[in-house]
């Protein structure tokens, strides 16, 4: 990644989701390699959905809602805060889960929203980046979910003002990973 030109990477993966090390391995290769790294671990499909569609419900003190695991509401406007600030800031960033589908999806579309992209144009930024991801957030399974980006769209509409997607720094610290701990300080801040 880092010789595509990207200099921060976010990752979206449950700390259970051991794929190629798990997010302990991804953030010592990004430290090494002195690129921004953060850990916004977030549910999956479902739990996403589960958010999206939420909707004046009353917040757990950990920001989940009514049993959501990872406190994905919180997690998911933290992400997207960040790679608009990344983005705005001339970061090139890179966002994965494990599949790159819906949850990068989503991160991505209400990032590239959040940063001025129409629907559709947004649609044709991730077509042209991975057609799959920018599929699957079209593709309409049907009642009750919808698509995903149409979800996406209500959320933008009914919950989030611009205020609350500008903050300067994630309240997620940065895990500890003893086996890295000496490239820790390349993090950029």
């Amino acid at each position: 990644a880092h010789s595509s030109g990207v200099t921060a990477v976010l990752t979206l993966l449950r700390a259970d989701e051991a794929t190629g090390g798990g997010p302990g391995e991804i953030a010592c290769q990004c430290l090494g390699l002195g690129m921004y790294w953060r850990h916004f671990p977030l549910s999956g499909k479902r739990a996403l959905e589960s958010t999206l569609n939420a909707k004046g419900q009353q917040l757990a003190s950990d920001g989940s809602r009514g049993g959501e695991e990872h406190g994905d509401k919180t997690t998911l406007d933290e992400a997207v805060a960040d790679v608009v600030r990344l983005v705005r800031s001339g970061e090139h960033v890179l966002v994965h889960c494990s599949a790159g589908l819906h949850r990068t999806g989503v991160v991505c579309y209400l990032s590239l929203r959040r940063l001025g992209l129409s629907a559709q144009e947004t649609i044709q930024a991730l077509e042209s980046m991975r057609p799959a991801t920018a599929q699957e957030l079209i593709r309409d399974p049907g009642p009750p979910q919808g698509a995903l980006q149409k979800t996406a769209e209500r959320w933008l509409a009914e919950n989030r003002s611009p205020a609350q997607l500008t903050r300067e720094t994630p309240s997620n610290p940065l895990p500890p990973f003893p086996h890295c701990r000496s490239r820790q300080g390349s993090l950029k801040n």
